[in-house]
């Protein structure tokens, strides 16, 4: 890997070493082709649908892992690497699920490299191995989706002046079926960042699911054999 230009082999480099730096990893250069930026911040996951993660930015910040533009555009950071196993698809499809967005709206971003990321199922690593990038934080995804859906029903409700449970959320849209009101995520985005997490939002019946489990198109999968 090369770290601000310079080449550095990464088994002995510690994490806080690369902190603020620009790094390149072999996996940028040969198939994602683009260089990572690590971000100093605690806060916070192709062609168009794969982005590095430090151009997520310019959109509002829902919670650590979840930026969603002004166009409704959700942008998942993914804290594993993509090797070609697929968790830059299956992790923001678990986040998508809990989140109620449509497919063709998520996008997906490299998570920066920060204990705020580090999955507790490797040993609080950023490490890929042994299918832990889904199998090991399935709950914790479904967890962080179904937040940000509460903090935008949240934010509809506060905005129109109608109790919480008369909302719903579906396909990127917050819906008040009583008076026929509606909004998209990306106008709700600003003031859902402002609402407080819920602590043990509730999360979909397996029966309820409609992307996790199916066949979807893979997010990184055009970009990796265009060399984009």
């Amino acid at each position: 890997m090369h770290v601000d230009g310079q080449a550095v082999r990464s088994c002995s480099l510690p994490v806080e070493g690369a902190a603020g730096m620009k790094v390149t990893t072999i996996e940028a250069l040969c198939v994602l082709g683009f260089a990572g930026l690590v971000l100093g911040f605690h806060l916070a996951g192709c062609g168009t649908a794969m982005a590095a993660g430090g151009n997520a930015g310019a959109a509002p910040l829902i919670n650590s892992w979840i930026r969603i533009g002004p166009d409704g555009v959700v942008t998942i950071l993914c804290n594993t690497s993509e090797i070609g196993q697929g968790t830059s698809s299956s992790i923001p499809q678990i986040v998508a699920e809990e989140l109620e967005v449509r497919w063709q709206d998520v996008r997906v971003a490299a998570a920066p490299v920060e204990p705020a990321y580090y999955n507790k199922a490797t040993g609080n690593s950023y490490a890929v191995f042994g299918s832990m990038g889904v199998r090991g934080q399935f709950d914790v995804l479904r967890t962080v989706g179904a937040a940000a859906r509460e903090m935008l029903i949240a934010a509809a409700a506060e905005g129109w002046g109608v109790p919480r449970p008369e909302c719903a959320a579906r396909d990127g849209r917050i819906l008040h079926a009583a008076s026929g009101r509606s909004a998209g995520y990306g106008d709700l985005a600003e003031r859902a960042a402002r609402q407080t997490p819920p602590a043990g939002p509730p999360l979909k019946p397996r029966g309820e699911w409609r992307l996790i489990g199916k066949d979807l198109p893979r997010l990184e999968a055009l970009p990796s054999l265009s060399l984009e």
